[in-house]
């Protein structure tokens, strides 16, 4: 009956994966807003529109941020004198022609016989082309209220490739 159950799921996973990663970036933002829909009801018409347009300022709240952009590809921690700020970078990611192979680690998830969901790390070589991260958006933020938003110059997402 086990042995079942997790080869139905083995078999389903993937698909439930693969559907996941289907979305549209309005349906993205969509599931955000309903995630936090007290935070973005809370908000202006016009900020409103800002944030769907993907545009954060000084002065929002860590909640806008992930309502406009997610989750980030990376956080980072800033410690200055007197103050610890965390550091939200969003990249997209450039695929570029190389002559070399490359080895990386790839992740998925499995299920043990008790039920847990646990990851495992497989080894991956990655022939003809490299990938790499190009950040398009850094936002600083300081007692989740947004301080500082970067973005670097050169770098646009109109090459962005999803996972």
């Amino acid at each position: 009956m086990i042995a079942r159950f997790l080869s139905s799921l083995c078999c389903l996973l993937p698909l439930v994966f693969f559907a996941s990663g289907c979305a549209t970036e309005d349906e993205l933002f969509l599931r955000r807003v309903s995630e936090r829909s007290a935070v973005f009801n809370a908000l202006s018409s016009e900020d409103q529109a800002r944030l769907r347009r993907g545009i954060v300022r000084p002065g929002d709240t860590q909640d806008a941020v992930w309502i406009a952009h997610g989750d980030p590809t990376h956080i980072y921690q800033r410690v200055t004198a007197g103050r610890t700020n965390e550091l939200w970078s969003y990249a997209f990611r450039v695929r570029e022609e190389d002559n070399r192979n490359r080895a990386y680690w790839t992740s998925h998830p499995v299920v043990s016989p008790n039920g847990g969901v646990g990851w495992v790390h497989d080894p991956v070589v990655w022939m003809g082309e490299t990938v790499r991260e190009v950040d398009y958006l850094r936002v600083e933020l300081n007692s989740n209220i947004v301080t500082v938003v970067e973005t670097p110059t050169g770098n646009t997402s109109s090459d962005v490739q999803y996972p």
